[in-house]
């Protein structure tokens, strides 16, 4: 038998809902933009991120987008490359950028 919630637990559901809420949330972002491949058979981008150079997590598929916000940083250093890919395979890394992520008093200040 499922027991009905008692008015104490509902409210004690709605606090925790309101302090997930009202808590800061610290998350930076990086703005990339690059020069698109002159190969008609090129068909998007990957773009990989990470926290040393040269050592990138998993691509973000940005289709065939030349421009992409990553989004949800937390302070620190990142660093970015982009492959463009056809039917037959990827590229390799373009150059690498970096970008600082410094947190703040009121959020997050970027370098």
């Amino acid at each position: 038998m499922v027991e009905m919630l008692k008015p104490h637990h509902l409210l004690m559901l709605v606090y925790g809902l309101i302090c997930l809420w009202a808590s800061p949330v610290v998350a930076g972002e990086a703005v990339l933009s690059w020069t698109a491949v002159d190969d008609p058979t090129v068909l998007g981008y990957n773009v990989y991120y990470g926290t040393a150079s040269h050592t990138y997590g998993e691509p973000v598929n940005v289709g065939n987008h030349t421009t992409h916000t990553v989004r949800g940083l937390a302070p620190g250093t990142y660093y970015f490359a982009v492959t463009a890919y056809n039917s037959v395979g990827e590229s390799g890394f373009s150059n690498e950028a970096s970008k600082v992520i410094s947190a703040t008093a009121d959020g997050i200040s970027h370098r």
